[in-house]
């Protein structure tokens, strides 16, 4: 309980308290009487191509729950499904969904619900234990680690379905991981934000900024803003080059010489790819944030000093990340057990053998 409550309390001090009781009662009074106005309106009618979507304009009084978007949303999926579904070659069993809290899980949800298909979650992003319960939205979601499976199951409320960690989906290519790409130089350094206390990003990256500048290193710092995160608060960086939306994470990644991020997924990805990366651990935020592989002592750094002084020993942050390839992700830990996963995956979709390609 006290997990659940300590947020919102924190936000309120006792004298507060008023304010938070009555807050729900002003939210549905105003709902209402939106409600009554908007109703005698005329419905929103949008084209695109062939396609004519009309949309109650009453819709947009309950943008908390359900936000117009939701309504277009769900209309392309169940015409995306329906157009395989007319190929004979192609066989849908399930939709899959890598949101987990967001109205379009929820949206997802019902459209494989009205075509009769499964409905699985696949958790893509790292969470902050305490302060966010998850809800289990699918059949089955299946998780980065163990240690988040039990905490879904433990603190996820009324959860559809459960959550179960089957190995590392990450992992699934089909190269040896044990090479010796770890060994090249310094010359790219990607910074992948997060969304959230973008001060002290900033920070960290004008410090960083000026270290390559003043030492005059053939360093080039590439900054990768998350979806949520706005490059307007970055806009005081000089000499960074910001990572256009057309880029794909792999394409970052690839192109880099090192990642570095504060509790971003994309360590995953950097490991998967065989890119050594860093934590900036600027915060309490940070430290808490449940994901063991943010939290590996030797890839860590906690204010720009610290990152600086692993910068300028960048081939003691490759042997320390070779290390963690050897020692925590092995085949003898179960970490890349490839094809048992892929069956698992496709077991959860009721494939059989003439599906498994």
């Amino acid at each position: 309980l006290s997990d659940i409550c300590y947020p919102c309390l924190s936000l309120y001090s006792y004298k507060y308290i008023l304010l938070l009781l009555i807050t729900p009662f002003v939210a549905i009074a105003k709902t209402l009487i939106n409600y009554s106005v908007l109703r005698k309106k005329p419905a929103l009618t949008l084209s695109s191509g062939k396609y004519n979507y009309t949309l109650p304009i009453t819709y947009i009084v309950f943008e908390n729950l359900a936000a117009p978007h939701t309504l277009f949303y769900r209309s392309l999926l169940n015409q995306a499904i329906r157009s395989l579904a007319r190929n004979e070659n192609v066989t849908i069993t399930g939709v899959c969904s890598t949101e987990m809290i967001g109205t379009q899980a929820f949206i997802e949800r019902m459209v494989a619900s009205e075509n009769l298909l499964r409905f699985i979650n696949i958790q893509t992003s790292v969470v902050y234990d305490r302060f966010y319960p998850v809800k289990v939205v699918g059949e089955m979601t299946f998780c980065l680690s163990e240690t988040y499976a039990v905490s879904f199951n433990t603190k996820g409320i009324h959860n559809k379905g459960n959550a179960q960690f089957i190995g590392s989906l990450k992992y699934l290519r089909s190269d040896n991981v044990m090479d010796n790409s770890t060994g090249k130089d310094l010359s790219v350094i990607l910074f992948a934000t997060q969304p959230y206390e973008p001060e002290l990003t900033l920070n960290l990256l004008l410090e960083l900024s000026d270290w390559v500048s003043n030492k005059q290193l053939s360093v080039k710092l590439r900054v990768r803003i998350h979806p949520r995160d706005k490059i307007n608060n970055y806009t005081a960086l000089k000499n960074v080059e910001f990572v256009s939306n057309s880029e794909t994470i792999k394409e970052s990644i690839n192109s880099a010489s090192l990642v570095l991020t504060r509790t971003s997924s994309v360590v995953l990805d950097a490991i998967n790819y065989k890119i050594p990366y860093l934590v900036c651990k600027l915060s309490n935020f940070d430290e808490k944030t449940d994901f063991s592989f943010l939290h590996h002592p030797l890839l860590s750094v906690f204010n720009a000093d610290e990152l600086i002084t692993k910068l300028s020993n960048f081939e003691a942050v490759c042997s320390d990340f070779k290390e963690l390839l050897e020692h925590q992700f092995s085949q003898s830990k179960g970490h890349f057990r490839r094809e048992e996963t892929i069956n698992k995956l496709l077991s959860a979709f009721n494939y059989d053998e003439k599906h498994s390609e």
